[in-house]
């Protein structure tokens, strides 16, 4: 299953895991949600829809639990930048730091 997230935890994990790390390009963003079904677990609706103009499907903001399994492929669009307490970041926000380089997409698996 694919999976997009904005972040990653150890929560995420139900035992001990190997796991792997790959930063992936937007183009490849594009291509793998705009050919299969996913799932989203981005949490935060001004993320979700930032993330859906700018790959251009519609991602739903959803902040249920999320455990990875063996055969999922998660997408973390991840943002660099370390938040103020409190702080939940405005569309205009998010694609601002995507502008200045500050938002970058890993493929997280199960190894």
């Amino acid at each position: 299953m694919y999976v997009i997230g904005n972040a990653f935890s150890v929560n995420m994990l139900d035992s001990d895991a190997t796991i792997s790390f790959r930063r992936i390009s937007l183009d490849k963003v594009k291509e793998i949600l705009k050919s299969n079904d996913f799932k989203s677990i981005v949490g935060h609706p001004a993320t979700a829809q930032f993330l859906s103009e700018l790959i251009g499907v519609k991602i739903e903001a959803n902040r249920e639990m999320y455990k990875i399994n063996k055969d999922d492929v998660l997408i973390v669009a991840v943002i660099g930048v370390r938040l103020p307490e409190g702080k939940v970041l405005s569309k205009e926000e998010v694609e601002a730091l995507y502008k200045e380089g500050k938002v970058v997409f890993w493929e997280v698996k199960m190894a």
